[in-house]
Formats: structure tokens, sequence, C-alpha cells
């Protein structure tokens, strides 16, 4: 009797995540969102669902970039958790964003989303939101049993934490650290090959020249039939956005650094789009304007600040201006 959760413990001071020289700490809203909870009870609600991108990792609280639209004026509902693909996109839409009663949803999509939605389409449970229009666990009205449920999980783990902490080094645990970050870093092990680093992603190992691109990854995903399987869930998505009279937006967010250093469009980009389209979906496309500023001044693993301002601005832009 698991229960299937797309948000945080309610109300709670929250450590996220730390790419630039601060952590990333942010208050939960009363579902367990990053917002401030006065969302909720004004008017003209836009629900943002995604992933980590949307969820504002690893910015100040508020510099996400629903919390950007808002100082716009927008009153932006920020429902992204890191780790969100499609799937899980789909049953927040479904148990939270829809109830709040929006007049529009962004659906932010970055590049991993599909790769991610595969590997969820084959989780039994998780699924039943894919394959059964009807089916809902009604997180909105069992909050209360949410936060049990993630008290009930944290609890061992936090069990386990103390032990650690009080034993110290005896614990394998923290002896495995020990070895880990201390010891092996100082062994110097034997170099099986050597690497020569050339232009263009062209590696050297004993005497062959071996090319590769990073966009090869997704070959194998971005195929006809998984981006077909992509159309149907953001189908189900807009109906179930249409029945609760809000329309859905697709933003696309570039989320490579290295394809945006290397000026490289998503190759496989166009393809996506057309599956959008075809639900009538209008699509906000972001990635040329990342491609046009140096990256190194607006990304580290994910957005710094001034990035998620570049986003939210250009959301603005083009959808509210």
């Amino acid at each position: 009797k698991e229960m299937l959760i797309f948000s945080s413990l309610s109300n709670q001071m929250t450590i996220y995540c730390k790419e630039d020289n601060f952590w990333s700490i942010y208050k939960t809203d009363r579902y367990g969102f990053n917002n401030n909870d006065k969302v909720y009870d004004k008017s003209n609600k836009v629900v943002l669902v995604g992933d980590s991108f949307t969820h504002g990792a690893c910015v100040k609280e508020g510099d996400d970039i629903a919390g950007l639209l808002r100082k716009k004026g927008i009153n932006a509902i920020n429902m992204g958790m890191g780790g969100n693909s499609e799937l899980s996109k789909l049953a927040t839409l479904k148990e939270y964003g829809v109830k709040v009663r929006p007049h529009m949803v962004l659906w932010m999509f970055t590049i991993g989303d599909l790769g991610g939605f595969l590997g969820e389409l084959k989780k039994i449970k998780l699924s039943k939101y894919f394959y059964d229009p009807n089916y809902s666990q009604n997180l909105f009205l069992k909050n209360k049993e949410k936060d049990e449920f993630i008290n009930k999980y944290l609890a061992p783990m936090e069990k386990r934490e103390k032990i650690d902490y009080f034993f110290g080094y005896i614990t394998l645990y923290d002896l495995r650290k020990f070895l880990k970050f201390e010891i092996l870093p100082k062994i110097k092990l034997p170099k099986l090959f050597k690497f020569k680093k050339r232009e263009n992603n062209e590696e050297v190992k004993t005497g062959v020249v071996q090319s590769f691109d990073i966009q090869d990854y997704y070959e194998n995903i971005y195929t006809e039939k998984n981006l077909k399987l992509f159309q149907q869930n953001l189908k189900i998505a807009k109906e179930a956005c249409e029945l609760n009279s809000c329309e859905i937006k697709f933003v696309f967010l570039p989320s490579r650094k290295d394809f945006l250093q290397q000026k490289k469009r998503f190759k496989f980009k166009n393809n996506l789009f057309a599956k959008v389209k075809e639900l009538n979906i209008d699509v906000v496309d972001l990635e040329d304007i990342f491609l046009n500023v140096e990256i190194n001044d607006y990304m580290i693993g994910h957005y710094n600040t001034k990035g998620y301002i570049l986003a939210s601005d250009n959301i603005y832009e083009k959808i509210f201006n």
C-alpha cells in the first residue's frame, strides 16, 4: 500500500542543493512545493510542472522561474520537482495542478525528460496515470497522510545518520567514506590507457582516433515510437487541463551545458516540436536565447540566478506580455 508522492513535506524548511557558493534553502508551501503559500489564495493561477530546472535548483528562494514570474505580476505556482519526467509531470498535474483551478499550465521540458519517461512507464503503479485516464490517489485531499508517509520513510535514515554520527569511523558506512575520499585518492594506480584530448571531442587511444558526439546518446531515445508515447502522454495532460478550463503551453528549456558551450542545437528538437504542434499546443523555445550568451555566465550545472532570470524574462515576453 505504498503511496506515490510528487512533492515534499508541507510547510517545511528545506535544503535543496549547492552548485554556487551557497545552499539553496526554501520553505515549502501547504502541498510541499517551492512557493510562497499565498499563491493559492490569489486568482489567475499559472501552474508550472517540470523537473529540477523548474523546481529551482540550485538558487535562493524566489529565484526559480515561477518565483521570478511572480515578481512580474504573474501568479505562478511552481509544481516542479527534481527528477520529474513526463509521466511524473502528468501525475503532478492530475493530483495537484488542475485541482487549484489554473487558467494556464506551463509544461516545462528538458531533454532528459523523455528518457526518464520511458523508465517511468515500466513502473506498474506510476504507469496507471498513463493507461487509466481516471486513476488518481487523491493526494490533494490526503496531504496529512502524504506528510506522514514521508516522515515514516525518512525515520530509519535519520536513525542511521544519528548512529553513524555517534560512533564515527567505527561504522562501516563512515569507513567506506573515509577510504573513498581520503585514502584512495592518494593511491596512484597504473593507467591502462593514455588518452590525449583533441578538438571536436576527438580522443586518441593507442593510435586509434575515436570521435564521440554527445547527441548520439539520444539517438535511441528520440525515436518515432518513443515520441508517439510522449505525444500520447501530453495529449492526456491537455485533456485533463481542458476539462478544468485551462490551456497548456509547452516550454523547451535547454539543459545541457556542453551543447550550449559548443553552440549546438539539439538535433531532435524539430521532431519533438512536431508532435507537440500536432496537438495544437503552443511551443515556447528558449534554446536560441541561451545559444546567444556566454553560457558560463548563466549556467553551472543547472542555471544560476542570471540563467533563471534570462529564462523567466523570455517566458514572460513570449507568453504574458
